[in-house]
Order: C-alpha cells, then sequence, then structure tokens
C-alpha cells in the first residue's frame, strides 16, 4: 500500500484558478460531490480539477475502470452539476493500459476548441519497464461520446513518466515536464527528466522537442504544471538535485526558469533549495499579478514543509517564508492555488487529528501571514488530498483526495471529489 508520505513526495501537482478572496467561510464545511466506487474509477492523484464554461469539472483518476491493469488502468471523467446540489458523474474515457497508456496523472488542460489534453504516467513506448508515458488528447463529439488520441508516446531519451499537467500557450503548443528520462549517466536507471514542447504540424502530427534536460546540478525530477509568464518564459520545480552538500542523498531541489531566445531554451535556477529554506519543492508554481511566484516544499529542516514566495529581483530571486508546517496541526502540503485577491489555499496530506486538510493563508500583502484551517478530513469524508483545490466564480473551493469514501470497493477508499462552500 502506498503511504501518503511517499504519494506527497512522488506524485502531487497543483492548479490556479482562483476568482475571490477567503474572508467568510460557511460554518460547515465539506461537501462530498461524488464518491469514486473502482468501476467508475479509484485514486483521483496528482491532477486539479478543471472547469469548463458551463460549470462541469473535469478529472482523472489514477486507478479504476479497466482490469486491463491491476486496479484498473484510470480514467477521465466528468461531474455535471444538477438543480437540486446532486452531481452527475460521466465517465468520458477508461485507458486500457499498454500502447494506450495508464495511470493518468496530472490536471487536464481545455483549449479554445474545448478538446482536453492531459499525460499518462505508464503505458505507450516499451523502452521503459512499464511504459514510458504519453500525451492524450480528448476531443469530444455528438451524442457525449469523446474520441482519444495519443499526441506522443515517450521513449525515455526523450523522457519518461510524466507526472504533471500540461500548459498551453496562445500559438497552441504544449508544454511538460517527465519526471524520469533524459540523462541517464548523472542520474542511473531512472534519468534526471526533461523539460518538452509539443507542437501542433497539421495533419494531426504532432512534434515533440525536449527544451531541457536536466543533468542533477541543475535540478532532477521535475514534477508539477509548468507556469508561463506572458514571454512564454517558463517556471517549474524538481523534486530533487541542484545542493547535494545539504542534501547527499537526492539533492535540495530548485525553483527554475526556461526563457527562449532565437529558438534557444537556457535555464537559469532562480532558487536551490538548502535545507533549512526548504527541500524538496513540490507542484505547480503561481504568479501574482506583481510577477511573485508561490509554492511548497515537502520539507524544511526537520519539519514537514512550508509555503514560500519568490519574489524577483534582476537576476536575483529572493525567497520568502510565508508558513511553516510543525507537523502539530499538518503537513506534507500538496499543491496550493492563489486567488486575485492574492490569498492562497491549499492542502496537505497528513494532520494530527485527520487525514490532511484544506487551509487558507491570508493577508500576505501585508507581510503577516494569517494561516487558517478551512476543513480537516475524517477519511469517511476524505483522506490525503494529492492537489490543489480550485475556485469558483463565488469562491467555493472544489479538490480530490486520493482514498477515503468508498471504504467497501476499496480498502482504504476510492477517493472522491469535495467541494467547500464559502
Amino acid at each position: 500500500m502506498l503511504s501518503k508520505r511517499f504519494l506527497v513526495v512522488f506524485f502531487a501537482c497543483a492548479g490556479i484558478f482562483g476568482l475571490q478572496s477567503a474572508r467568510v467561510w460557511a460554518a460547515s464545511t465539506e461537501q462530498t460531490l461524488y464518491s469514486f466506487s473502482n468501476v467508475d474509477g479509484a485514486q483521483p492523484f496528482a491532477g486539479s480539477l478543471v472547469f469548463d464554461s458551463n460549470g462541469n469539472l473535469y478529472g482523472t483518476t489514477a486507478f479504476g475502470d479497466s482490469p486491463a491493469c491491476a486496479g484498473g488502468c484510470g480514467t477521465v471523467f466528468e461531474l455535471i452539476p444538477g438543480s437540486n446540489g446532486t452531481w452527475t458523474h460521466t465517465l468520458l474515457y477508461g485507458f486500457k493500459g499498454g500502447s494506450d497508456g495508464f495511470e493518468p496523472n496530472g490536471a487536464l488542460i481545455f483549449d479554445a476548441a474545448g478538446n482536453l489534453y492531459g499525460v499518462t504516467s505508464h503505458g505507450g513506448k516499451t523502452s521503459c519497464p512499464t511504459g514510458c508515458g504519453t500525451v492524450y488528447k480528448l476531443a469530444p463529439g455528438g451524442g457525449g461520446k469523446w474520441t482519444k488520441t495519443v499526441l506522443h508516446f515517450f521513449g525515455g531519451q526523450d523522457g519518461a513518466t510524466p507526472i504533471g499537467g500540461l500548459s498551453l500557450d496562445s500559438a497552441g503548443n504544449l508544454y511538460g515536464t517527465t519526471w524520469q528520462g533524459g540523462d541517464y549517466q548523472s542520474c542511473p536507471q531512472t534519468g534526471c527528466g526533461v523539460v518538452f514542447k509539443l507542437t501542433f504540424g497539421g495533419h494531426g502530427q504532432w512534434t515533440e522537442t525536449v527544451l531541457h534536460t536536466f543533468s542533477g546540478s541543475d535540478g532532477s525530477q521535475p514534477n508539477g504544471t509548468l507556469a508561463l509568464d506572458a514571454s512564454r518564459n517558463l517556471y517549474g520545480v524538481t523534486l530533487h538535485g541542484g545542493n547535494y552538500q545539504a542534501c547527499p542523498i537526492a539533492g535540495c531541489g530548485v525553483v527554475f526558469k526556461l526563457a527562449s531566445a532565437k529558438g534557444q531554451w537556457t535555464e537559469t535556477v532562480l532558487h536551490g533549495f538548502s535545507g533549512n529554506d526548504g527541500v524538496a519543492p513540490i507542484g505547480t508554481l503561481v504568479f501574482d499579478t506583481a510577477g511573485n511566484l508561490y509554492g511548497a516544499t515537502s520539507y524544511i529542516g526537520a519539519q514537514y514543509g512550508m509555503v514560500f514566495k519568490l519574489s524577483p529581483g534582476g537576476t536575483n530571486w529572493t525567497l520568502t517564508i510565508l508558513h511553516i508546517f510543525s507537523g502539530k496541526v499538518a503537513d506534507y502540503p500538496t499543491g496550493i492555488t492563489l486567488d486575485a485577491a492574492g490569498d492562497l489555499y491549499g492542502t496537505t496530506a497528513e494532520s494530527s487529528s485527520g487525514d490532511g486538510i484544506v487551509y487558507s493563508l491570508t493577508g500576505i500583502s501585508s507581510g503577516k501571514p494569517n494561516f487558517k484551517i478551512l476543513h480537516i478530513f475524517n477519511s469517511t469524508d476524505g483522506n490525503s488530498p494529492q492537489a490543489a483545490p480550485i475556485l469558483d466564480a463565488a469562491g467555493n473551493l472544489y479538490g480530490t483526495t486520493f482514498w477515503g469514501g468508498n471504504l467497501n470497493a476499496c480498502a482504504n477508499g476510492c477517493g472522491l471529489v469535495f467541494k467547500i462552500p464559502r
């Protein structure tokens, strides 16, 4: 059985969909919108949910549905809200394993035409023991049918095991990272991971370009969805690599930037963690309107993770620690979301009195962040959230938990989708 710490350190992501600030929250917090039962999906993993223009929710489960894989190959699902407060689950696609891919991870993303894009961590080419992973597209059709197309099969040298979501620029190019693959000399057996770009060339053909191959000293094991600025520069984190003196086994991790000039991409390490200022950054970075970046680390010294802010200043970026998790309340942050008012929302995989929490950090601009627990999970209403929550236009929070919910179909529950009303 996978431990919560394993899930946090290796498979967490985050997302951004914020619109309003966290000032007043309902006294009665969490509502379960849908509880999975394995045949319809199980274990929504690292990807945040995403809304369409009609207010429907979309997401993935890493397991469940197809018996072709042990535990199921994973699914893409839709949740449609009803007038009476109930939500209807629709299975858009069940992965088949093998060349079709399995274990979809990372957040889904829409293009302007309503197509969905995502990744599977395994399946595809057999260059890797369980397949190196795929990038796929789901196109809506008549009668509610969706058609799946594999856009790219990873082969190892060009990347393997994508676990983060994809980013889409205004020209229709897709960007992402792979957890493994690339440089197998610096990172034997697994590879250090890569940043890639997929370009559409017409006639249904997509071309992959490796923008950067990590080599350990500049980071290894990138995770989460890449953040894009207005100039199409890419920002992300690597769980490991960087400072091997402070973190001898795997490195403390870095925050990086990739900038393009005349078709050449150059990586810059914006911050290399050194233990006491954080270890193992995880998930997706998010920008505020002033160009500051926010993220989280799995550890800080002997503590259980923290939330940080990186402020630009020429070639040097300044790290500010906004909150440290001591383990007395909660530990192992798994993703953050920023709203338009500058308030942060996030989840942790564990808590001292439950199975993870949803929290807010307000007052950041004043220099005095205020930490508040919005909900503590208790297994039946969810267990171990692995992705950042998202917000709707009214400021309600939505998210998933990896375990909890239906304890009859899965030993620890198959996972669920929750809402925390404002």
